[in-house]
């Protein structure tokens, strides 16, 4: 096993043992979806507006066949500005619109840390 395996199975023991529910969030989805593991994870994931070529690489990475990534690519390229795409389980099934709000806080606090915006 490698350590991310590890480390999911120690925190869906730990989660278990408290009776509480995991969110976990990572850049990493292949990696989650090819790794059986404790949790048993229904994952979904969220994917905003990306060019078509990175999209289909990013459902590709999933396992979804090609003909379907290129689909799902186009469609996640012409999304709007908020809009992200919930993919469930390992990229399969349909896609459904998820409408993201930012609370004007948190902008406004990563505008003051420089994140927000073109960097000059």
């Amino acid at each position: 096993m490698d350590p991310f395996t590890d480390l999911l199975d120690e925190l869906g023991r730990r989660a278990r043992k408290r009776g509480v529910g995991v969110t976990l969030i990572t850049h990493l989805p292949a990696g989650l979806m090819k790794n059986p593991t404790s949790l048993s994870l229904a994952s979904t994931a969220f994917i905003g507006r990306l060019g078509p070529d990175e999209a289909f690489a990013f459902y590709r990475s999933l396992g979804v066949p090609e003909s379907e990534a290129r689909k799902n690519a186009e469609t996640t390229s012409r999304l709007p500005p908020r809009v992200f795409l919930a993919a469930p389980s390992a990229g399969r099934g349909a896609l459904f619109p998820v409408l993201v709000s930012i609370p004007p806080t948190w902008i406004q606090f990563w505008k003051q840390l420089g994140a927000l915006g073109v960097q000059r």
